[in-house]
């Protein structure tokens, strides 16, 4: 049997004294990495919590998932911290994939838990449990989409550009079946997913049809090929970027002459500059562009090719179209990514009450309550703290604020050069840029809420909380703010 503990502690991905988020579906995957960590912990001096999200989607099952994993947690002593979401509405609601719902909602809970303790810790890590077969999966699956050498890359080791805490997989380099065998050798019992059986969805399709048809008939080590395939195009990639975000980078210090960010809304880049670089370059500026705007998860090659042959034609006025309302469009000798000005931008809430401001349309959408209580020695996995429920240190509050904070409370969408205080940061950052590390999609960026005290931004409800309130060992009174669009 793989020695997993050794493997894990190689890639050198948790160090001694981190504070580790885990991931705890209570699947094999996420249960072998909780129980290897485990073992790590004392060695490392690592601070441990479990984090679970009942996706809701299997019913009962779902609820037995997170009995398990609460179990387990609690069996060895980790702080165990839960949440429920309906995350096929929620899926719906924001007209994303239940995968990709799921996956944004589970890195939402794993950023506010962090957020929670952060301050008490040097180094906050997020650890999840994809494993070499999921990498090998992923890969196939573009690879039938049509993607490009982007797509191949597959999974990262270690991320830090999608949260304000590091995201590392210690079990990427791990066959499924090392970690079946490591499960099988500890007696551990992980709860099995019967949606993974279920065909109908295209990763377990490739998982249980494709990939053992290929490695009966074409290559018995095909996810060996597939992972080293990803491993090759990630130095290319990487190699790649770095030539573009360096031209972004240079060329932003000379204004219209490289990359220029107006507002939350327009980008320009000078066309001379674009035009200089060899396609595979140019592509990849104006994708760190289109991120930048939060536009890059639902844009295709198409849109890329579209606004390269714009910037070659270099003709005043010509424009096109492009996902949520923004437009390219040729302004001289520059290229501009812009919200359309000929379009009114309002969504369906906000256009059944056009004459109100966006605190009375917002706040009659939802219900918000208050209670104050004393502290009493609460402990992390205690708290009544989730996605919909904000605790803050009400003394804090109430020194920065003023007394009269519950009648300042108010709720509306976010505007232009709106900011929160996160952990690690002396200033402020601006909500855009929150979305923009968060991958959060232009469409739920429009329909998010953010909770203001006095102009203070509290929330950025069901993402982000100010650190500068939050509870620590010193909070005596904590200040709990419940909230909940109306059904």
């Amino acid at each position: 049997m793989t020695d997993i503990l050794r493997i894990v502690k190689d890639t050198k991905l948790i160090v001694r004294g981190d504070c580790v988020i885990i991931g705890l579906s209570g699947g094999p995957d996420s249960t072998c990495l909780f129980h290897v960590l485990v073992q790590m912990s004392q060695e490392l001096d690592l601070r441990l919590i479990a984090v679970h999200l009942n996706h809701q989607i299997r019913g009962e099952e779902s609820d037995l998932d997170e009995q398990y994993a609460k179990s387990l947690a609690e069996t060895v002593h980790v702080p165990f911290v839960s949440d429920q979401r309906d995350v096929r509405a929620i899926a719906q609601a924001c007209d994303l994939s239940v995968e990709e719902a799921g996956r944004m909602l589970r890195y939402e809970l794993f950023s506010q838990v962090a957020d929670d303790i952060g301050q008490e810790m040097p180094r906050v890590i997020i650890a999840v449990a994809h494993n070499k077969d999921d990498q090998a999966e992923t890969v196939l699956m573009r690879m039938l989409r049509g993607t490009g050498v982007d797509g191949l890359v597959g999974v990262a080791p270690s991320r830090d550009d999608i949260s304000d805490y590091p995201i590392v997989r210690p079990l990427l380099s791990i066959p499924r079946t090392e970690i079946e065998a490591y499960n099988t050798a500890y007696d551990l019992h992980p709860r099995i997913d019967s949606s993974n059986s279920d065909n109908n969805y295209t990763r377990n399709k490739i998982r249980n049809e494709l990939l053992p048809y290929l490695r009966k008939e074409f290559n018995p080590v095909v996810s060996d090929a597939l992972v080293r395939l990803s491993s090759l195009a990630a130095q290319d990639v990487d190699y790649l970027y770095g030539i573009a975000d360096e031209a972004c980078r240079n060329y932003a210090t000379l204004y219209a002459q490289g990359v220029a960010i107006d507002s939350d809304d327009k980008i320009t880049i000078e066309l001379n500059a674009l035009n200089s670089y060899h396609d595979a370059i140019k592509s990849r500026i104006l994708m760190i562009m289109f991120d930048e705007l939060g536009l890059s998860r639902d844009l295709s090659y198409k849109h890329i090719e579209a606004v390269m042959k714009l910037a070659l034609s270099m003709k005043t006025g010509k424009r096109i179209e492009l996902p949520h309302g923004y437009i390219a469009r040729i302004v001289y000798n520059n290229l501009e990514l812009i919200r359309n000005p000929d379009l009114e931008m309002v969504d369906d809430e906000e256009s059944e009450h056009s004459n109100q401001s966006h605190f009375e349309k917002d706040i009659d959408a939802c219900i918000i309550n208050i209670v104050e209580y004393k502290r009493r020695g609460h402990e992390l996995n205690n708290r009544r703290e989730n996605s919909n429920t904000y605790c803050v240190d009400f003394d804090k509050l109430t020194s920065r604020i003023g007394p009269q904070i519950k009648n300042m409370m108010r709720i509306r969408y976010r505007e232009p050069g709106d900011a929160i205080s996160l952990r690690g940061m002396t200033g402020k950052k601006k909500i855009s840029d929150v979305f923009i590390d968060m991958k959060v999609p232009q469409n739920v960026r429009n329909k998010t809420r953010i909770l203001t005290c006095k102009g203070e931004v509290l929330w950025i409800i069901g993402f982000r909380k100010s650190s500068r309130f939050m509870i620590d060992d010193t909070t005596q009174n904590v200040l709990v703010i419940q909230y909940s669009p109306k059904m």
